[in-house]
């Protein structure tokens, strides 16, 4: 009877300092937040892929009337991606997004509305069609292989790639990793719910690379074997893009505080760190965060309540942005006269 006395108490502790643990790493807001794409789900837009590079991908082909704009989407083209039907061969100026969520367009609903389909409006749609391959969750490496295996069967006359601050990440490794090691509903259910166990999965720390060497090794932080990677990522896209005769625009992702936009990230390190490998590589790279309005609180202005992924009017001024860009880039004036893009777009298929 000691003996199971001691034991409950034992268990009691446990489960108070677990409690204590989890209230700290809320109140201290440690954990990472985890939009959870789980290629597996039924319910999912994403499906595994058989290339390692990409990991996963969008499923082709979708229309659903439930989704919740992070893992579910309403629609998909027969390309698998967040954009109208496309034609494989050209007969207009083609401009492709390439990207993570932001451009895939995480949170917002209406087609019309992401970052592609209003830089569409911007220009002359006679001319000049705008392409969205972006997915989400993708990092640079993934990036590139999207544009290498799929992207430049498009034969872009410019790509566009829109580079965040996440994007150093292993996102695609872990996700597939994750995903092939068929993890429990309940335990996914309960990394979802706990902050403390996000803070130890997928955060650099000493018990995550001791007890959860799954998580340690497909989930690592920008390290420099990644880093040589990443410039290896950059420098074949730009080799290719030069090789098809594509103009390649690398733009950073600003980030949305309360009171400003930053021109891409709050840390330090890694501003540093993509300045340098650009440079290294001579990319040329571009900001927008000037595009956006001073508002008294950006975060809510512009985002859909994070740091990174624009609302409606975010992607408005995004998009307004790219334009301003592409203003520089001696390109054919025909390219932004966009006065009859109402009759243009009226012809578009309504989602």
């Amino acid at each position: 009877m000691k003996k199971l006395i001691q034991l409950i108490l034992l268990f009691l502790s446990l489960v108070i300092a677990l409690l204590i643990c989890e209230g700290l790493t809320r109140s201290l807001k440690l954990a990472p937040k985890l939009n959870w794409i789980n290629p597996k789900a039924p319910n999912s837009s994403f499906q595994l892929s058989s290339d390692p590079l990409l990991g996963y991908e969008f499923k082709k082909n979708e229309k659903r009337k439930e989704f919740n704009l992070y893992e579910s989407f309403p629609y998909t083209n027969e390309h698998g991606f967040r954009d109208y039907p496309r034609n494989i061969k050209k007969n207009k100026f083609r401009i492709l997004l390439l990207g993570d969520s932001v451009v895939a367009g995480t949170g917002i609903r209406d087609l019309k509305k992401l970052i592609s389909s209003q830089l569409q409006l911007l220009l002359n749609c006679n001319n000049v069609e705008v392409m969205n391959i972006g997915v989400s969750g993708y990092n640079i490496i993934g990036e590139n292989q999207l544009f290498k295996t799929i992207g430049i069967k498009f034969q872009p006359d410019i790509l566009i790639h829109i580079i965040t601050d996440n994007d150093f990440n292993a996102n695609n490794s872990m996700i597939h990793q994750v995903s092939l090691n068929s993890y429990s509903q309940s335990l996914i259910t309960l990394i979802k719910t706990s902050d403390l166990l996000k803070f130890i999965l997928f955060t650099n720390n000493p018990i995550r690379n001791t007890f959860f060497k799954d998580f340690a090794k497909t989930n690592k932080h920008l390290g420099s074997m990644q880093t040589k990677s990443i410039e290896n990522a950059l420098w074949e896209l730009k080799k290719l893009t030069k090789e098809q005769g594509t103009k390649l625009i690398t733009i950073l992702w600003p980030s949305f505080l309360n009171k400003e936009v930053l021109p891409f990230s709050s840390i330090p390190e890694k501003n540093q760190l993509i300045s340098h490998t650009l440079e290294k590589l001579k990319l040329p790279y571009h900001y927008i965060n000037s595009t956006y309005p001073k508002s008294d609180n950006a975060f809510k202005a512009y985002t859909i309540g994070d740091y990174m992924h624009v609302n409606e009017l975010g992607a408005l001024y995004a998009a307004k942005g790219i334009k301003e860009i592409l203003k520089q880039k001696e390109l054919d004036p025909l390219i932004f006269d966009n006065e009859d893009n109402d009759k243009c777009l009226s012809e578009q298929v309504s989602f």
